[in-house]
């Protein structure tokens, strides 16, 4: 299968199943991943040939509990409250499908498995052009915020990737 043509098939894919942020980075090493010596620093420790990073973002902002009117109540994580990281998984699920039945290897980063792939998602969403970390190490996009549960497929499938990183807007910020 082309390359475009399995490209415009992971973008139905993604419309088709919710996924509100898609996009495509290159799968060499992160090498400002701040713990050196760990494996999640390179993709190809999890598939050797790996060429494309696929992440996926899901929009959770829509979770709100009554009690957070009240501030004298902590708040929990929406991510949390939302089940979405679980769900997340399963949107994706058909992009790897798809990508096996093209005849490339598709592993999706999944830390909920044992010998699931686990690589830095919030550096791969930065290389992808989703959105930029913020000082208190969120992804922050322009449309969704911070309000985003992330996703990501590792392939051996050479798409397009992004060339172009967001602009970190937090580098001057003092709150």
């Amino acid at each position: 299968m082309r390359k475009n043509n399995i490209q415009e098939k992971i973008k139905k894919l993604a419309e088709y199943h919710g996924i509100d942020v898609l996009g495509f980075a290159d799968a060499s090493e992160f090498e400002d991943y701040l713990l050196k010596k760990s494996k999640r620093r390179n993709p190809k420790l999890s598939l050797s040939d790996a060429k494309t990073i696929i992440i996926v973002g899901v929009y959770i902002g829509g979770v709100v509990l009554p009690s957070w009117i009240k501030f004298s109540f902590g708040r929990t994580s929406r991510l949390f409250l939302s089940g979405f990281f679980n769900d997340v998984i399963k949107q994706i699920e058909p992009i790897s499908t798809l990508l096996k039945n093209a005849g490339y290897m598709a592993i999706i980063c999944d830390d909920s498995k044992r010998g699931g792939s686990i690589i830095p998602l919030k550096l791969a969403a930065i290389r992808a052009g989703i959105g930029w970390q913020g000082k208190h190490s969120l992804i922050i996009s322009r449309q969704y915020g911070t309000f985003l549960a992330l996703g990501g497929i590792i392939t051996n499938a050479n798409l397009d990737h992004n060339d172009k990183e967001e602009t970190n807007r937090c580098k001057n910020c003092k709150t």
